[in-house]
């Protein structure tokens, strides 16, 4: 992760350059964060577990902890939309939350693989109520 100037018209522009090449104002610095990801994925061992921490912590990631619940709740906060469609991360917090409930909480989990998909639905939960204005 770089961070830098860009001067142009007498102006300094503070920003911040994701491995992804995903730039990011330096007024936002305190949602960078470090990507759980890899760290997420080497502990899970269900296959459908596995395929939703792939799409909910996608690589290069770097608002927050690297997730959809982060990246919707600094949308939410800070106005800024970081998807091509404004509503983007919101629907897929609603269809992971879904597809973590009703696919993979229902199959034969480890104690780890079900405390952690109660964890990340926990967390979308949450980022969905206040992308709501509930709470």
């Amino acid at each position: 992760m770089g961070g830098g100037y860009h001067g142009g018209f007498g102006r300094k522009t503070d920003f911040y350059v994701g491995e992804n090449g995903q730039v990011l104002p330096g007024k936002y610095k305190k949602w960078i964060g470090v990507s759980r990801r890899e760290h997420l994925l080497r502990s899970i061992k269900n296959a459908n577990l596995m395929k939703a921490i792939d799409a909910l912590y996608r690589p290069g990631s770097f608002i927050g902890d690297g997730g959809t619940a982060s990246v919707l709740k600094f949308e939410k906060r800070t106005g800024e939309h970081v998807s091509r469609n404004p509503e983007g991360h919101y629907i897929k917090a609603q269809e992971m939350t879904r597809f973590l409930k009703n696919k993979v909480l229902k199959e034969n989990l480890s104690n780890k693989d079900r405390k952690m998909a109660n964890k990340v639905i926990r967390q979308l939960q949450y980022a969905l109520l206040e992308w709501e204005d509930r709470i």
